[in-house]
């Protein structure tokens, strides 16, 4: 398979500054909601670390490298980012080829944006 058809994968994780999880929370929903606009898309999903932490985790698939960069080059996101980067203390992102995936259950339900009630419920 050449590389513009290989499944790119990205891994976010973020410390928030405290005081700040219900607003990095806020802008990861709005950051989601853009996220599944743009064409391939796969996956965009949150993961908040254990309670107290401040990690939240932000797991991103793209169909391949074409639509990586179309993501990267949104705009809207792009100022977002922005926002997001003065609300972590830190911020590291980590991206390549996807190398294997697995499932117990179709990824159908997760193709929208979903929230938990609070900040501390599971989805």
């Amino acid at each position: 398979m050449d590389q513009d058809h290989e499944q790119i994968a990205a891994c976010v994780r973020i410390v928030v500054k405290p005081g700040l999880s219900d607003d990095l929370l806020d802008l990861l929903t709005r950051m989601a909601e853009l996220a599944a606009r743009d064409d391939g898309t796969e996956i965009w999903a949150v993961h908040r670390g254990r309670k107290g932490s401040g990690e939240f985790f932000v797991y991103e698939l793209f169909r391949d490298r074409p639509a990586f960069e179309l993501h990267q080059r949104n705009e809207a996101l792009s100022t977002l980012g922005r926002q997001l980067a003065d609300l972590a203390d830190e911020l590291v992102v980590t991206s390549g080829r996807l190398m294997a995936v697995f499932t117990l259950m179709p990824m159908a339900p997760y193709a929208r944006p979903m929230v938990a009630e609070s900040p501390d419920d599971p989805l």
